[in-house]
């Protein structure tokens, strides 16, 4: 089973590695969606900045709930990993952006 890695940065430049199964269909889907927002709201209340991670183009499960958590791609690279021609990608979620537009929605 391919893994995926979440970086997340904190000031000053610590970072924290978090790794959760790549595809997810079904309940794992929802477990996968779960795990992102957990993985969000803490590191927003541990006062992160932005989150960044990596996946591969392939992961297409993946992708759409990283896309619905309000990742947004950053670029890409083809790579060859695990016997196979991939494109890497990297994602990036701006947690102050995500803030301001919470605050904005809940007034």
């Amino acid at each position: 089973m391919l893994a995926q890695g979440v970086v997340v940065k904190r000031p000053p430049c610590r970072t924290h590695r978090a790794c959760h199964p790549g595809e997810h269909h079904g309940r794992l889907h929802l477990a996968g969606r779960s795990l992102v927002d957990a993985c969000v709201d803490h590191a927003t209340r541990a006062g992160c900045t932005e989150l960044t991670l990596w996946t591969n183009d392939v992961l297409v499960s993946a992708r759409r709930i990283y896309e619905a958590a309000g990742f947004g791609l950053v670029d890409s690279d083809a790579h060859h990993s695990f016997g196979k021609d991939l494109v890497g990608q990297h994602w990036r979620l701006d947690l102050e952006q995500r803030q301001r537009t919470v605050a904005r929605t809940s007034r």
